[in-house]
C-alpha cells in the first residue's frame, strides 16, 4: 500500500485512480457476469489459486445451472 501511495503521489493522482475494480459499478455491487465474461482481462483467484479460463467457464456454468434451478422453483 505504501508503494501504491508513493506511485499515486508521483503521478499526481489519487490511489483510487490507480486501482480499477472490474465489474463494479458506483453502487458497491460486483457485476460477476462482467468479470466472468472476460470483458476486461482480469485474473480470477479463489483460495490463493488462480483459476484457468476453463475453470472460470466451469464456475460460470455452475452459476447458470443454479440460477435456472432457482427460476424453476419460483415458477
Amino acid at each position: 500500500m505504501k508503494l501504491l501511495k508513493r506511485l499515486a503521489a508521483a503521478l499526481d493522482v489519487e490511489v483510487v485512480d490507480l486501482v480499477h475494480d472490474p465489474g463494479r459499478d458506483g453502487s458497491g455491487r460486483l457485476m460477476l457476469e462482467e468479470v466472468l465474461n472476460d470483458s476486461e482481462p482480469v485474473e480470477i483467484w479463489y483460495r490463493s489459486r488462480k483459476l484457468s479460463r476453463g475453470e472460470v467457464q466451469l464456475v460460470q456454468k455452475l452459476i447458470e445451472a443454479a440460477l435456472s434451478d432457482w427460476d424453476r422453483e419460483n415458477d
